[in-house]
């Protein structure tokens, strides 16, 4: 099953993801960005399985990442 990777200690909080994928990404009261859902495996790297489907939404949010902290496998 395809995962979506969130790699927090990256990510600059910009908020694209938040506004491209709602349904995967949520923006925290302190300003962070968090993947809903990710559980981490290792230390700042969340991740959630996704379906086919929803890869293909997903490729504009991992391409448009500025600080490439978004990852699809």
């Amino acid at each position: 099953m395809p995962k979506l990777i969130h790699l927090k200690k990256k990510c600059i909080s910009c908020g694209l993801c938040v506004s491209l994928a709602p349904k995967f990404f949520k923006m925290e009261k302190d300003g962070t960005v968090s993947l809903k859902k990710g559980k981490e495996v290792k230390k700042g790297r969340f991740e959630v399985e996704i379906t086919q489907k929803d890869v293909e939404s997903l490729k504009e949010v991992e391409e448009g990442c500025p600080a490439n902290a978004i990852k699809l496998e």
